[in-house]
């Protein structure tokens, strides 16, 4: 009897401390971002994108290093005001797909 209590007790304490599920993708209302900025830190860059429950990824075109986002439309404005808080000279260019 002990035994099944604390082996029901380790189940339910393990399955309170698994983190909730991410929502699914609404790949309907994505919005599309590159930046392009002068002399970034791209890994503080693209945590912006990521904070706001964005998908990263760094293109690389010889010289030229463009940051691509894909982040839910309402994330847009934390997003931009997290990379304008940086103080790069950036442009963000943002469009739906």
């Amino acid at each position: 009897m002990k035994i099944a209590f604390v082996t029901l007790a380790a189940i339910l304490s393990v399955a309170m401390a698994a983190p909730p599920a991410m929502p699914p993708v609404d790949r309907k209302n994505e919005i599309k971002c590159e930046v392009n900025a002068f002399k970034p830190s791209w890994p503080k860059l693209t945590a912006c994108c990521n904070n706001s429950m964005g998908r990263s990824k760094l293109e690389k075109d010889g010289k030229k290093v463009e940051l691509e986002c894909r982040l839910p439309w309402g994330k847009l404005v934390g997003f931009k005001k997290c990379v304008n808080d940086l103080n790069y000279s950036s442009i963000i260019d943002c469009e739906r797909d």
